[in-house]
């Protein structure tokens, strides 16, 4: 995807060595993803810096070296491998991003939201691969330097390029978008994460809004038409010159608006109209229970309505993706001692907006034995500040008023989950920051029938499977995965 005059005309870097390639595949900033030809970048980080690991990118194959520091590589078997010095790599990785964004041809579409931004973004590549070659930036890379890291390796073959944007500080969503320069800016939703940062849920909106200053002449702003933030969000996208507005959600005024949606088991019916007289309608089944999944859908119409793309095939994609593990994806297990039971895999994150989308879902499962029962694993939202007391005590409520047999808790947050949830329901709790222990109990109990839905925040300290995400591989132990 890059030659070396490519990154000459992004870089101008001084040329310490120029190997035997000059066709180089993708750009890596963690040299244990490096593959043959790949440009590896010495970023420095807060615990680490990529100079240190240049030796490890060799090995791997790396064609391409970019660094600062010109030490860095003495001593080092560099036979036909090109070394570029820049001042400063992580200015490098931007000039990348920004150089690759302007000869790119792909329609290019920024999404951002509160919660469910990641999942959106999936299921917009799952069906937009149903009409060219369509891309997406790795895993939830959406900050810095993961923005300009998945702008830099956009394919040249891309006729769509879906970039994620998040934000963990004030004023790091304008620059970020300004970088991508979308042809097509998505807000899913706008909810009360962030809120120990931000302090209210206006200034949350306003952040995100900060989307659509990204956007290109000409462009299109999507975003919820039915929340209280909403004319935030629109007075921002209005800012915007000649920008296209479209909104969706229940109300009148939405361009596309949820008519119906009506649960069937593990599918839900949906009919939409579009327009602002509603003049076009169109229906289709997604495969995912759950309202917030519904909603969700609806920016997925709107944007293959502004696209022009074919509404019927689109739907068809729409409804056979099947969601992301650890962020609402349905696992049928089949026990080891007999029976089955269904996970409901919740646990990359939690906010309360989205841990009441998941209760409501949980409630409206049915259990597949007549000893089945309905069980609620909830761990600690984080970022809530002053009002996290408050939130979980909100979520045991609904849990208090949904149809769910069980709920065990996990974490020092959501003990206020556990001593506020109704007698007859409350299971187990476990305090410790890992719990394991705490899955490994839930996991001694399960039986056949049973339906889980086990949800929470990752954790500052967790990397990987996160915290609930320890609680999933438990009970996920106790047999095989069953595919639908």
């Amino acid at each position: 995807m890059w030659t070396l005059n490519n990154i000459r005309c992004a870089l101008t870097p001084e040329v310490i060595a120029e190997g035997s390639h000059t066709l180089f595949s993708k750009v890596v900033l963690d040299s244990r993803e490096v593959t043959n030809g790949d440009i590896f970048i010495c970023m420095r980080g807060t615990k680490s810096d990529g100079h240190d690991y240049i030796s490890g990118a060799l090995n791997k194959g790396a064609s391409c070296i970019i660094l600062s520091n010109k030490n860095a590589c003495e001593n080092l078997p560099l036979e036909g491998v090109t070394i570029l010095a820049v001042p400063d790599t992580d200015a490098a990785l931007v000039a990348m991003g920004t150089y690759k964004r302007q000869q790119s041809h792909a329609k290019i579409i920024a999404i951002t939201g509160s919660f469910g931004k990641t999942s959106t973004k999936e299921w917009l590549l799952h069906v937009l691969s149903h009409f060219g070659d369509a891309y997406a930036n790795y895993k939830s890379y959406n900050s810095f330097p993961g923005v300009p890291l998945t702008l830099a390796n956009i394919p040249d073959s891309c006729a769509y390029a879906i970039v994620e944007i998040g934000m963990n500080t004030p004023h790091e969503i304008k620059p970020l978008a300004c970088m991508v320069s979308p042809d097509v800016a998505i807000i899913t939703t706008i909810g009360q994460a962030h809120l120990e940062l931000f302090g209210t849920i206006d200034a949350i909106a306003i952040e995100k809004a900060d989307i659509f200053a990204g956007l290109v002449e000409g462009g299109c702003a999507i975003f919820p038409s039915d929340q209280t933030t909403s004319s935030i969000l629109s007075d921002k996208a209005s800012s915007v010159p000649d920008v296209c507005i479209r909104s969706f959600g229940k109300v009148d005024n939405a361009h596309t608006r949820l008519r119906t949606c009506t649960p069937h088991g593990d599918t839900q019916a949906i009919t939409v109209s579009l327009g602002k007289s509603g003049e076009s309608e169109y229906s289709y089944t997604l495969g995912i229970p759950g309202n917030h999944w519904a909603y969700n859908s609806l920016a997925l119409v709107t944007l293959v309505d502004y696209l022009g793309l074919d509404m019927p095939r689109a739907l068809a994609a729409l409804g056979n993706f099947r969601g992301l593990f650890g962020r609402g994806k349905h696992v049928l297990i089949s026990l080891n001692k007999g029976g089955k039971i269904r996970i409901i895999d919740e646990a990359y994150n939690g906010g309360p907006e989205s841990m009441i989308a998941a209760i409501e879902t949980l409630a409206y499962m049915s259990c597949s034995g007549p000893h089945g029962r309905k069980i609620a694993v909830i761990g600690d939202m984080y970022e809530l500040g002053n009002k996290s007391i408050y939130f979980h005590e909100l979520i045991a409520h609904h849990l208090n008023s949904a149809a769910i047999d069980i709920v065990h808790t996990s974490g020092t947050h959501a003990r206020t989950v556990h001593e506020h949830v109704s007698q007859s329901r409350r299971g187990f709790h476990d305090d410790d920051s890992d719990p394991s222990a705490l899955g490994t109990r839930i996991a001694q109990t399960v039986r056949a029938g049973d339906v889980l839905m086990i949800k929470g925040s990752r954790g500052p300290t967790f990397t990987q499977e996160g915290r609930m995400g320890q609680v999933v591989a438990a009970v996920m132990h106790l047999g095989t995965l069953v595919e639908e």
